[in-house]
């Protein structure tokens, strides 16, 4: 799905956003940071994908990025910490990841 929602614990509600992502997306990494939200990597349900999109609360856009991920990358775990984002692991859709990628 290429779609997105936002849950409000206040209300313990669930909002479809009005916009959708740039591309399809199942089990793609999500991270929090300078007050966007990341997108990395997931599947299309055919391709593993190294793609990584932003999503601006602001705007309510989302925005390809112009790099990708040295590896596709689906299943990744992400934090962000000292002003980047690290993703680990995950799968390239034959091997399991045990590298690391900064952004």
């Amino acid at each position: 799905l290429s779609s997105c929602e936002v849950f409000d614990p206040s209300s313990s509600a669930f909002t479809m956003l009005p916009t959708a992502m740039c591309s399809k997306r199942s089990y793609a990494c999500g991270v929090a940071h300078g007050g966007r939200i990341f997108i990395f990597g997931g599947c299309d349900g055919s391709t593993y994908l190294s793609s990584c999109e932003v999503f601006d609360p602001s705007s309510s856009a989302f925005t390809m990025l112009p790099t990708a991920m040295c590896s596709k990358r689906s299943y990744a775990c992400g934090v962000a910490h000292g002003g980047r984002i690290f993703i680990f692991g995950g799968c390239d859709g034959s091997t399991y990841l045990s590298s690391c990628e900064v952004f």
